[in-house]
């Protein structure tokens, strides 16, 4: 018997809104995907020590740990409205011990259109200056 991996989402801002807004809880709707998948609420093991909140905890085996993403993906495409053109990335970060084992999964959610590559740092002292916003690098005007 293979032992199961765990995974917190951590879920940005934007893509909490869009679930609330359409009613959805990403965890049901994962286990109806998935089966196999459990959810569980522990503390966080990775916040300080008098902050443990209380966060979902999924289970499950390595491989199916490592279908979640494009799962996920297909879950927010599936429930974002039709007049928004959203793309969802799905962050994958791993705690592990000093033998190299696992010890917990962070998969970060965010709507691609939260990462602004393209706003460079402003070099000038006066705040309301628009010379450090840029067009983003290799995007077309007319798609």
């Amino acid at each position: 018997m293979t032992e199961d991996c765990k995974v917190i989402l951590q879920l940005s801002n934007e893509v909490q809104v869009l679930l609330d807004d359409q009613g959805v809880d990403l965890y049901r709707e994962l286990q109806q995907e998935i089966p196999t998948l459990r959810v569980i609420m522990s503390g966080d093991p990775e916040a300080p020590s008098g902050a443990r909140d209380i966060v979902p905890i999924l289970y499950a085996s390595a491989a199916v740990i490592g279908a979640l993403a494009p799962i996920i993906k297909s879950i927010l495409d599936r429930i974002t409205p039709p007049n928004r053109a959203n793309e969802y990335v799905v962050e994958e970060i791993e705690t592990r011990h000093p033998d190299g084992t696992v010890v917990i999964q962070r998969k970060g959610v965010r709507s691609k259109k939260e990462e602004r590559p393209w706003i460079v740092q402003q070099s000038s002292s006066d705040p309301s200056s628009n010379d450090a916003l840029l067009p983003p690098p290799n995007e077309a005007k007319d798609k």
